[in-house]
């Protein structure tokens, strides 16, 4: 009996083995290739561990015995074990950072290096509300003044002699001096233009320099300035005061026009400080004033009306066109002190039929007499040095011809253009 058993159980054994394998064949297990092997062990997935695939050998075979059945232990991983590796295997994942992670962009960088530079402004130390901030230096395009040029220092405090940020020009060729020709950043309204400016003498006001600064109220101008230019302070409505030094010689026609709370008039002369700028139309004798330094350009250009001017010791120059035009003058007395008759000062004085120049005069300007022809008789003293183009040109009843050379009084005025020798006279000066 005990052997009929294990007899029959043997044979339920190799049916179970039979039909195992019958099922095999039938569902067709396929085996990798060596291709798809390779394909997967050479692609690995980036960031995670690579996990060889168990690929069966071999199918179980009809012969095995009972006891591969048995309770024995196997080398096949259990669940928990499977977990446990898992668990390794993603620790080792996690703790290997990518190459994302390790190389910050360049945008954080920048962020940083931004927020590191607002940090330093936000930490710059703030300016002291009750300390004076440093005076603010000129722009590179702008004309600046020498800061140690009009500061007379009187113990520990600086007195400011003259206004800073004018504009300036050289008033020569050689730039060998200057000329103030604008405001520039200059907000004084009690002017006081400087005597030098970068070593070199400032010698004079521009034309138009501060035509329409009508904030300006008085205006200080120093020893070395001897020109004022043409409508230097035309339209100043505002200004009342002006010093005009002894050393200025010429005063540009205009330069003060409009300047009505500055201008003061007498006998139909209008005057700035001692200088005449201008006539009423209607004026027929004029006596300028005792202490009249000089007169301007065409102070009395066009006063049709004018009939005899004196000109006292105290003026130093006539200023160009000063008397230009002026066709009913018939008597000009020139005081001793003149020393320069300007440009065309008397052109077109068709009246004039003689003029004293006095010893006091060096020179005689272009033009000065041109056209005077009514003009027979003209003293021209030792003094003179220099006579201007045309001076006397058109004065038919004063010039002297002789061997094509014409003269005037002393002095050698033109020529023939036909003339090959030329003697001059003995007296010639």
């Amino acid at each position: 009996m005990k052997h009929s058993c294990k007899s029959v159980l043997a044979l339920l054994f190799c049916v179970v083995i039979l039909a195992s394998a019958f099922l095999t064949s039938c569902t067709g297990t396929v085996q990798p290739t060596e291709e798809v092997t390779q394909a997967k062990t050479d692609a690995p997935t980036q960031g995670s561990t690579e996990v060889p695939m168990q690929v069966p050998t071999q199918a179980p075979s009809a012969s095995a015995s009972a006891e591969d059945f048995s309770d024995e232990p196997t080398n096949e991983p259990t669940e928990s074990s499977t977990n446990e590796a898992t668990a390794e295997s993603s620790a080792s994942i996690s703790t290997e950072p990518s190459e994302e992670e390790t190389e910050p962009s360049d945008e954080k960088t920048q962020a940083t290096e931004t927020g590191t530079a607002a940090t330093a402004e936000k930490t710059e130390p703030t300016v002291d509300p009750t300390i004076a901030p440093d005076k603010p230096t000129a722009e590179p395009h702008k004309a600046t003044e020498d800061p140690t040029v009009g500061l007379t220092v009187g113990g520990d405090e600086e007195t400011k002699e003259h206004s800073f940020g004018l504009e300036y020009a050289g008033a020569h060729e050689s730039n060998a001096a200057y000329a103030v020709v604008g405001m520039g950043t200059c907000k004084d309204t009690n002017l006081r233009i400087p005597a030098t400016y970068k070593g070199l003498p400032v010698v004079s006001i521009g034309d138009s320099a501060f035509r329409y600064c009508d904030s300006l109220t008085s205006v200080t101008i120093p020893d070395s300035v001897t020109s004022i230019g043409s409508s230097a302070f035309y339209g100043c409505d505002s200004l009342t005061s002006v010093t005009i030094p002894d050393s200025v010689t010429s005063i540009g026609d205009g330069a003060f026009s409009g300047c009505s709370g500055l201008i003061q008039k007498e006998n139909g002369v209008y005057y700035v400080d001692k200088w005449v700028i201008d006539c009423d139309s209607s004026v027929t004798s004029v006596i300028l004033r005792d202490n009249t330094a000089g007169i301007g350009d065409s102070a009395f250009e066009d006063c049709d009306s004018l009939t005899s001017v004196t000109i006292p010791d105290s003026v130093t120059s006539i200023g160009t066109s000063a008397f230009y035009d002026c066709d009913s003058l018939t008597r000009v007395t020139i005081g001793n002190g003149v020393t320069s008759i300007g440009n065309a000062a008397f052109e077109k004085c068709t009246g004039l039929t003689s003029v004293t120049i006095p010893n006091s005069v060096t020179s005689i300007g272009s033009s000065a007499f041109k056209d005077c022809t009514s003009l027979t008789s003209v003293t021209i003293p030792n003094s003179v040095t220099s006579i201007g183009q045309y001076a006397f040109s058109g004065c038919s009843g004063l010039i002297q011809k002789e061997n094509g050379v014409y003269y005037v009084d002393k002095w050698v005025i033109d020529c023939d253009s036909s003339v090959t020798s030329v003697i001059w006279r003995d007296n010639t000066a």
